[in-house]
């Protein structure tokens, strides 16, 4: 049986060890994780590679998450994007976001909403 192997994630996220961290659980879900420090460089990264599935956070510098959502929408409106906020309220996304989530994010709870929005039925975490 094989395992769920998604093309492409995007992390945007500017708390390094917060990037880090989610980099290292989806690694295990993508051929390729890219990660970028805001919504700029997540922006300029969707542009240049177009990841299957882009996770961001919402409050970052030069550019936010809802920024970048609304940029990313501009040019692709099915592409998934998981938002991640330490904040619960959401709501002003909630519209253009595939899911979202309260930060901290625990492995088991990334993972279910990644087979969310890509079912496979031999996919075991």
């Amino acid at each position: 049986m094989g395992r769920l192997r998604i093309p492409s994630i995007l992390i945007v996220e500017d708390d390094l060890l917060a990037s880090e961290l989610l980099s290292c659980i989806l690694s295990s879900l993508a051929e390729t994780v890219y990660v970028a420090n805001d919504g700029e460089q997540g922006l300029a990264v969707f542009q240049m590679h177009r990841p299957s599935l882009i996770i961001t956070d919402l409050h970052m510098p030069v550019m936010t998450g809802k920024e970048m959502i609304q940029k990313i929408r501009q040019y692709d409106s099915e592409v998934p994007i998981v938002v991640i906020s330490a904040y619960a309220d959401t709501s002003n996304v909630v519209e253009q976001a595939s899911a979202t989530m309260t930060k901290p994010v625990r492995k088991e709870a990334i993972q279910e909403v990644v087979r969310q929005l890509f079912p496979c039925p031999s996919y075991k975490a």
